[in-house]
């Protein structure tokens, strides 16, 4: 039976939790790994969905507003140019990304954005000010407060904390 997991953000962070606790030389490190791949697991066969559910109309939908949002975000002002580029209404669209996806719209769309501006601070070589800009926020204390809100750190450090990172 051929099955796909519906939500895949619990999943994406749970490997990155794989990753990270794998990369570490602790004597925890080996049980630790064992048990996030056992939790993985578990968390993939609970979100399953039968494939023939996610050949709906409204699955769908879903995935061409997913694309749409994964294509052009960087140039999308808000959820309503979304809905009206995609000719569905914004209710409509909270409630698709609240049946097939584990982030609401606005939630997928700003963290594509900090992913993307992660990015720009990283290989760009631009101020916090310039990337902020780059990522569709005029204002660079607005940036701020949404860049530490998804990376857990502000941006003005980022850069320094990746980049002195040294690997274990």
């Amino acid at each position: 039976m051929i099955s796909q997991c519906r939500k895949s953000e619990p999943i994406r962070r749970t490997f990155d939790t794989l990753i990270e606790r794998g990369s570490r030389n602790s004597p925890y490190s080996r049980p630790l790994c064992k048990a996030l791949i056992q939790q993985l697991l578990l968390i993939c066969r609970e979100d399953a969905v039968d494939a023939g559910s996610t050949d709906t109309r409204a699955y769908a939908t879903f995935q061409r507003v997913r694309d749409y949002i994964t294509s052009r975000y960087l140039e999308l002002g808000s959820l309503e140019a979304v809905a009206t580029a995609c000719e569905i209404d914004a209710p409509y669209l909270c409630r698709l990304f609240a049946r097939f996806h584990d982030e609401s719209p606005y939630q997928y769309l700003v963290r594509l954005r900090m992913q993307h501006a992660a990015t720009l601070l990283l290989e760009g070589g631009m101020s916090v000010k310039e990337t902020g800009r780059a990522c569709g926020f005029p204002d660079p204390f607005h940036f701020s407060r949404v860049f530490k809100s998804i990376h857990r750190i502000p941006p003005s450090r980022f850069r320094e904390a990746m980049l002195t990172k040294t690997p274990r």
